[in-house]
């Protein structure tokens, strides 16, 4: 007792160190951009490990009516009314197990409770100041929750809400520790929201990571070492950025790292509600600020982008101003408690 008293502290007093993970180099992707088209996967959840469908999607938190951002005389039904059912197709066409959502408001939040595919439930937390938050969106019967929570993005990460002197709103953090009830098989799951304030980000982004290996500790309890950990989110910040920096030190970019298909860096995650005269001019002014971070003991398969920004998404018109970000990845079979 008294040797796991001690690793624990000893963990807790790693603020940036990362357990299993390795440094990706910051580079510029070239070639032309790929988009992966082919079916969801559906490859087996069983040994050597588990694959899982991972998505970020900041789901755009106002209910109205609005315009495209660069076509004046375009009203665009953004009702989550609307919206919600989109939501549910996108995530049954492309076979999602887990998902992390930005961008959560009261009226979503009411939504998801009361309209949510039956093969989801969710666990999430608000904010305080605007009442959005993150959630997280898991297949119910496939994976477990074992233990879940919220910090803050602010030095100390407290469970309270505090807001960093610079940023422009609260951000936070939610966590969930899942078990794949079929294989056993346990993983870290942060969902989490970066401000628009370049001044708070590189400290949003130490907080964030710092509190990684107190995550992997508490896992520890349950007798799982060197938990895997998916890190997902609306970074606010591109790839060569600071902040991208002091997470991509702990955790390697999902996108960069795909064995399979994936994306390079014109297409934008956050190209705003737009209007498409045609399927081929989906917008790429590099504004990829959208990103899934994984430790390395975990292999990315492949890496897509569903274009819900614009009016050519295949599960209908204008889900959210960002694009859904979606990777296949496999968690290797470990030893189990």
């Amino acid at each position: 007792m008294k040797k796991l008293l001690l690793l624990f502290l000893s963990l807790c007093l790693l603020p940036v160190s990362c357990n299993g993970v390795y440094n990706t180099e910051i580079t510029t992707d070239g070639g032309d951009a790929l988009e992966y088209t082919t079916a969801p996967t559906t490859e087996d959840r069983g040994t050597p490990g588990s694959v899982l469908n991972m998505m970020s999607f900041n789901i755009y938190g106002l209910n109205q009516m609005t315009v495209a951002k660069n076509k004046s005389d375009y009203a665009i039904d953004c009702t989550i009314a609307t919206r919600g059912p989109k939501l549910n197709a996108l995530l049954r066409g492309e076979a999602i197990d887990i998902a992390g959502l930005q961008e959560v408001t009261a009226d979503w939040r009411s939504w998801l409770t009361e309209h949510l595919d039956d093969d989801y439930a969710f666990v999430g937390y608000s904010t305080r100041d605007t009442g959005e938050g993150g959630i997280v969106l898991y297949r119910k019967g496939v994976y477990s929750v074992l233990n879940s929570g919220v910090f803050w993005l602010v030095d100390g990460a407290p469970k309270t809400p505090e807001k960093h002197y610079t940023s422009n709103f609260d951000r936070m953090c939610t966590w969930v520790v899942f078990r794949i009830n079929e294989t056993g098989e346990y993983f870290l799951f942060l969902d989490t929201h970066l401000d628009t304030s370049e001044e708070a980000q590189p400290s949003q982004a130490r907080a964030l990571v710092g509190q990684i290996p107190t995550l992997q500790a508490e896992v520890a309890r349950l007798g799982v070492s060197d938990c895997p950990v998916i890190l997902v989110g609306d970074m606010n910040c591109r790839p060569g950025s600071e902040p991208y920096g002091v997470i991509n030190a702990c955790l390697q970019d999902a996108r960069r790292s795909s064995e399979g298909e994936t994306l390079d860096d014109r297409y934008s995650t956050s190209p705003g509600l737009r209007y498409y005269p045609n399927s081929y001019t989906y917008v790429r002014d590099e504004h990829v600020i959208d990103h899934i971070f994984v430790t390395d003991q975990i292999t990315v398969n492949h890496y897509k982008m569903i274009h819900t920004a614009g009016n050519y998404c295949e599960y209908g018109a204008h889900i959210s101003d960002h694009n859904a970000i979606i990777a296949s990845i496999t968690i290797p079979k470990g030893e189990q408690p």
